[in-house]
């Protein structure tokens, strides 16, 4: 029931956060059946849901500059990209977040750049798959339970990049 209502709740500040250009700021409490609570913040495009007892935490972003990128070493922004969006969580000693970033590179060379990436990691390849245009590559490394998974499709005359990565 736990997740279900945090996800109501994340759905929630992603609708508020995303409604207008104001600049407003808004805060949200939402109370769980077991009496746990989670606080959704909503301020100049960026929302952060986080319960009480701080072991989960989201934090999200929108619009090129408003963004503050932080990834973890082993999923390094690709050069000259633009991100749109980023996200990251934290629950029971594990991390993991997602980018979308835009760029003038080819599908095939963002892929390259992840793979060798996570080959340099010492990952594991675990998908390598094009589709409909689509490019998708997974990674991992099981002993360090730590991953990535990258998305890629040409989609306006520019490329767009979905990474999403975990961490223990």
């Amino acid at each position: 029931m736990r997740r279900i209502l945090a996800a109501i709740a994340v759905s929630t500040a992603f609708a508020l956060g995303g409604c207008d250009d104001r600049k407003e700021h808004s805060d949200i409490k939402v109370t769980n059946d077991d009496g746990t609570t989670v606080t959704i913040k909503s301020h100049d495009g960026k929302v952060v849901v986080q319960s009480d007892d701080r072991k989960t935490v989201f934090r999200s972003a929108t619009g090129e500059g408003a963004i503050e990128v932080k990834t973890p070493d082993f999923v390094p922004v690709y050069p000259g990209a633009k991100v749109q969006t980023m996200s990251s969580t934290s629950a029971d000693g594990g991390k993991g977040g997602m980018m979308i970033f835009y760029s003038d590179a080819a599908p095939k060379q963002i892929v390259a750049f992840y793979k060798k990436k996570a080959a340099s990691e010492g990952f594991k390849e675990t998908m390598n798959m094009e589709a409909s245009g689509t490019l998708m590559f997974s990674a991992s490394d099981e002993s360090s339970k730590t991953g990535m998974n990258v998305v890629v499709r040409e989609d306006g005359g520019k490329t767009m990049t979905q990474v999403m990565w975990s961490e223990k």
